[in-house]
């Protein structure tokens, strides 16, 4: 079996049994292994949105969160221009955590 699958069906079952930042920790191994899993991103975006929302906060991010973003942005440039894809898409993960509905 593809490990990444495995990961992404352990994310979500935690998920499931509301264990959120486990679920979470799981989809982004998962995607280390397989940054293509545009459906896994999908959840993985919702999880985090819930938990955001659960604790009061906007998903969407405010200003103060799309500045603390912009230094992940400057990697992600940095990582495109060197064609290290798979890093890339990691960074922007890391970019769209504080605001998954951005």
């Amino acid at each position: 079996m593809n490990p990444a699958k495995d990961i992404f069906k352990r994310a979500e079952q935690a998920a499931r049994k509301g264990n959120s930042a486990y679920a979470i920790e799981l989809f982004l191994q998962g995607l280390t292994l397989d940054p293509k899993s545009a459906d896994e991103r999908r959840k993985l975006h919702h999880i985090e949105a819930q938990v955001i929302e659960n604790a009061g906060g906007n998903a969407s991010g405010g200003m103060k969160t799309k500045l603390a973003a912009a230094g992940h942005l400057a990697r992600v440039k940095k990582l495109k221009v060197q064609k290290k894809w798979d890093e890339a898409v990691i960074e922007i993960e890391r970019a769209i955590r504080p605001q998954p509905k951005n």
